[in-house]
């Protein structure tokens, strides 16, 4: 659970009872407003009467102060005492310049900081990243999302790209108007996001690559909803298919657990040295894998993640065709 930083700023509990899987609380929090460091600890508390383990963690909207926000889920949260494991977080851009012209009130050096202290905490990382920025540029915009894996400091489990868009009555449309901004065309950012996706390694998940907003809201530029399968199919006609783990899922696929094997990728972080461990099929489609974090400190080793892909079986059934239920956990 993210608790609100700032004062001066109406926040929204989601409580369980309201909500489908999986249960989440979301706490919104005014866009540009400037965060004073305060954590505000009785809504944090009164949430742990109303989740069970199944929680994860998501912090949404506006300008947060990050390393006050790691703070706070490290204290709280580490043990698993909300059970929480996923921490979703806006980077948007490793470029200070480019954070600036957007007003996101934060800086590189705090989203280290947030990182490595979410990262030492147990967390997985979901990361949250946009091209097209005011201040930014394609090629700019591919070296900044290099950033993201070849630098220790970052290199997040999950993914999602959010192309900027325009819509009316934000402060981008000034910018717009004035032509100090412009959306890329749909070849540009075609180009962006394909060069994107090949540098996505194979311990990171491409969760969602645009934000779902109806075309109607948006005056100007990208429309498409699914530039995800217009990405791989650009991609597939120049031989190349990507290596992130939604892209290898085994799915529906059948499954040979005699056939599997297991290999390894090995990286360094921030705070120790990270293997992931995967079990693929010949194909090379994942059937399940384990994130293990062995901290530089000495400290003890720590399971981040654990997942088993694949149809399910049911209840006392064993079928050698799928991942499921194969002691592959």
């Amino acid at each position: 659970v993210c608790e609100a930083i700032a004062t001066r700023r109406q926040t929204h509990e989601v409580l369980a009872s309201e909500m489908t899987e999986p249960r989440a609380l979301v706490i919104e929090q005014e866009p540009h407003e400037p965060c004073v460091g305060q954590v505000h600890r009785k809504p944090l508390e009164a949430a742990e009467r109303f989740f069970e383990p199944s929680l994860f963690c998501e912090q949404v909207l506006g300008c947060i102060d990050f390393c006050g926000i790691a703070r706070c889920l490290c204290a709280q949260v580490f043990g698993r005492r909300l059970g929480g494991t996923k921490v979703q977080i806006g980077v948007q851009s490793l470029s200070d310049p480019v954070l600036l012209e957007n007003r996101r009130g934060h800086d590189v050096a705090a989203t280290r900081r947030a990182l490595r202290l979410l990262r030492a905490a147990g967390f997985k990382l979901h990361v949250h990243w946009m091209p097209n920025l005011h201040g930014s540029s394609p090629a700019a915009d591919v070296e900044d999302f290099d950033r993201l894996f070849s630098d220790p400091d970052f290199r997040p489990d999950e993914l999602k790209i959010y192309p900027c868009s325009l819509v009316p009555g934000v402060e981008l449309e000034r910018h717009y108007r004035r032509g100090a901004w412009r959306p890329y065309s749909q070849q540009e950012l075609l180009e962006v996001l394909s060069e994107c996706m090949r540098r996505i390694p194979d311990y990171c998940r491409l969760t969602r690559m645009v934000r779902d907003i109806p075309s109607h809201h948006i005056p100007v530029g990208n429309k498409a909803t699914n530039l995800r399968e217009v990405v791989t199919a650009h991609l597939a006609e120049q031989g190349f298919q990507s290596r992130d783990i939604r892209a290898r899922e085994i799915r529906g696929h059948p499954c040979d657990p005699e056939a599997l094997r297991l290999t390894q990728v090995d990286y360094d972080t921030s705070v120790g040295r990270e293997h992931f461990l995967q079990f693929v099929t010949p194909e090379d489609r994942i059937a399940a894998f384990l994130r293990l974090s062995l901290p530089a400190n000495g400290g003890g080793a720590m399971i981040r993640e654990v997942h088993v892909y694949g149809v399910a079986a049911d209840l006392g059934e064993r079928s050698p065709r799928k991942a499921q239920h194969a002691g592959l956990g």
